[in-house]
């Protein structure tokens, strides 16, 4: 799951440069979830705020970023390091 949220930070935050190149590889990128079956269509649409990459898709991408993201980092880094603590691959100090 932190691998996960690794690449999502990554994703994300290529956007929030808002140039040329962020602005295309978003739009490659975002095009991919229109190959899930059944669902494609309206997740590429619910992520990118619309028909198109463009102010909504920056501002939801940024929200993604800087505040939801860093909080399910937060919660689990202290799953991980609780469940170190449980199998006792860490000793206490």
């Amino acid at each position: 799951m932190l691998l996960v949220l690794t690449l999502a930070f990554s994703f994300s935050g290529y956007l929030l440069p808002w140039n040329q190149a962020s602005y295309w590889a978003t739009n490659v990128g975002t095009d991919i979830l229109s190959a899930i079956p059944v669902v494609g269509d309206a997740a590429k649409y619910f992520v990118r705020g619309g028909p198109m990459v463009g102010q909504l898709a920056l501002t939801r991408f940024f929200a993604f970023h800087v505040v939801i993201l860093p909080g399910l980092m937060i919660l689990f880094l202290v799953l991980h390091f609780l469940m170190i603590r449980r199998q006792g691959i860490a000793e206490p100090l």
